[in-house]
């Protein structure tokens, strides 16, 4: 004699769970995330966009300087100060400005040089040499970048945004960030 298996009773498969309520909680965080979530993937993109799109160009100038004064504002990178060649009355700048997307405004004026960089992320700065007539006082702002001065007969007041150094007379000083 031979044994048939024997089944149950034949049941449907279960049914999905009950829709979730959408509390005023979940409301809330829904209100308040997408959009946190959806700034956070932009501004990464973004931010990718920018450092692949790196630029840059030459610049080769001089700088006024007044009253004895030379005043310099980089807005990043890195810049050699040192008594060089230059003639009285003007200082002598040779380097690069390389950024991302959107190219800087850099000026010359009686006032000095300054970089405006309008990108808030991505690579923006002027890599260069300034070349100062002796007994030259420097006023220096790189906005972070790295400075060298060497050799300057005259004050230097560095600001890099993280420190601050004035000295008079500069036989040699370097500040890195």
């Amino acid at each position: 004699m031979t044994t048939l298996p024997t089944t149950g009773p034949v049941t449907s498969p279960p049914g999905p769970p009950p829709a979730l309520r959408m509390t005023p909680g979940r409301w809330i965080t829904l209100a308040i995330g997408v959009p946190i979530a959806l700034v956070c993937i932009g501004w990464s993109a973004f931010s990718l966009v920018a450092s692949i799109g790196q630029a840059s160009f030459p610049v080769s100038t001089t700088i006024p300087v007044q009253n004895g004064r030379l005043v310099a504002s980089t807005g990043g990178g890195d810049i050699n100060v040192h008594q060089g060649q230059a003639s009285s009355g003007t200082a002598r700048l040779t380097g690069r400005v390389d950024y991302s997307l959107v190219r800087p405004r850099f000026t010359v004026s009686s006032s000095g040089i300054s970089l405006q960089c309008d990108v808030p992320t991505g690579n923006c700065g002027l890599n260069a040499t300034l070349d100062v007539p002796s007994h030259t006082a420097v006023d220096l702002n790189t906005g972070g970048g790295n400075m060298q001065v060497t050799g300057i007969q005259g004050n230097v007041t560095l600001d890099s945004a993280v420190t601050a150094v004035v000295n008079k007379n500069v036989g040699s000083v370097s500040t890195e960030d």
